[in-house]
Formats: structure tokens, sequence, C-alpha cells
């Protein structure tokens, strides 16, 4: 991995850091929005999404795309490559927040956000341990019912109530399959917060949701596990180093 040190921004990448609202400012606009109820997507993108549209625009496919348990693990078996590639710059181009990381200045496995020249605001891709860190995760939590959208929603939903004091429910995403019948389910909950974890052909998904049902969805993925959920990783229950 290159060394954060060895960055030198040139001018293109100093202009993209300065679009970069803080986790702070983020946590207090998605509150904010939360309670005058305003439709807000925010979407994540790192090197899986990269992958995805570097191959929509004619790489070859990344080995992780070949590997049928990475693509049963987030979501995207049976799905058309290249097509979630597509719905990916769709994604990124209309959602009210893209968050990209910004390792991307100085690894390109992660550099997503130079597909998005016309966007004039980002946020860090690690905002949700941001949050975690600053203790404001319970502060948005609790603004409005939450619901959770996870394949292990039955597993979380009870450590996240628990932990937070906040009132959650859960419904199964375990594939793009699962878009669909979704949407009448949570427009019909009383949730005014949906969590997400969709995977990459989940991020189009997240800017539908958020139009069609009114609601505040966040696309926090695996840091619902590794970050909110006692700090534990979601697979294996070992500390997250």
């Amino acid at each position: 991995m290159p060394r954060f040190s060895t960055i030198c921004l040139n001018d293109s990448e100093l202009e993209f850091t300065n679009k970069i609202l803080s986790s702070d400012a983020l946590a207090a606009q998605i509150i904010t929005r939360i309670k005058r109820k305003i439709p807000t997507s925010v979407i994540r993108m790192a090197d899986g999404e990269r992958a995805f549209i570097a191959h929509s625009k004619g790489d070859e496919p990344e080995s992780f795309m070949l590997d049928p348990n990475w693509l049963k693990r987030y979501g995207v078996i049976g799905a058309d490559m290249k097509a979630v590639g597509r719905d990916l710059v769709e994604a990124g181009n209309t959602a009210d927040y893209l968050a990209c990381t910004i390792s991307g200045l100085a690894w390109p496995n992660f550099d997503v956000y130079k597909h998005f020249p016309e966007r004039q605001r980002f946020i860090d891709q690690f905002f949700p341990y941001f949050w975690e860190a600053k203790n404001r995760t319970g502060c948005i939590l609790r603004a409005a019912d939450v619901l959770v959208l996870h394949r292990e929603h039955a597993k979380f939903v009870p450590m996240l109530s628990k932990k937070y004091g906040a009132t959650i429910t859960g419904l199964g995403l375990d594939s793009w399959k699962d878009h669909e019948k979704l949407i009448d389910r949570v427009k019909s909950s009383n949730a005014g917060t949906v969590l997400v974890s969709g995977g990459p052909s989940g991020k189009l998904f997240c800017v539908k949701l958020a139009r069609e049902t009114g609601k505040v969805v966040l696309d926090i993925g695996e840091a619902i596990g590794r970050a909110w959920v006692a700090g534990t990783d979601d697979t294996r229950g070992k500390p997250v180093k």
C-alpha cells in the first residue's frame, strides 16, 4: 500500500480535497434532513465500485469480479457486470451525497472520484467510522425510527437497538434481485432512516429508494458490523484493529 506521506497533490487532486465535507458537517446535515423528512441518498464507493465502473468503460474485469464467493458476498451473482458499472456512474452523479475514499489519491485501485468530474461536493468514504469515533452514530439513529436492509439484519438489529437506544427494525437484502420487492415494504415502514448494505449493485437502489419512499437512505455497508456493532467484525466476531 502506498504511504500517505508520499502524497504531493496536483491541482486536480487539491481541488478534490477542497470539495470534501467533514464527517461532523455531514452528521449535522443528515440529522437535520431526518428531522425535516427530506428524502436523501448517501452512497459510498471504493475499490470494488471503481473496478465495475472501469469495466463498463472497456477495462477487463478485476480478478475478484470473477470470484463466486466475492460476488455472493457483495450481492452481484448473476448481475450484468457492465450494467452494474453504468448504474454506479448514474448513482454517483445523482445521489445527494457521494463518498469516495481519499486513499485514491495515493492508491489507484481506490481512485473513484475522477469518474464524477461534475460533482461539486464529496464526503469521505469512512464517515461511518468517524461518526462512531466521535459518538455521532447514536444521535443519528435516534433522530427517527430506523430500518436496516441487510443480509444479517436479524443478528444486527437487536445489537444496534441495545447499544444506541434506538427504535430499529430490519428486512433481508441479499442481492440485487431483492430490490424491487423491497421498495413497497420500505415505503410502508414507519422508519424515517434506512440503513443499507447492498454492495455495488445497491448504490443506485439507494438513490431510487430515497426518491420513491421519501426517506433518508444511508449506504452503510459492512460498517454496520465492523464499526457500529460493538466494534467487532461482522463475519468473524473478532475485534477490528
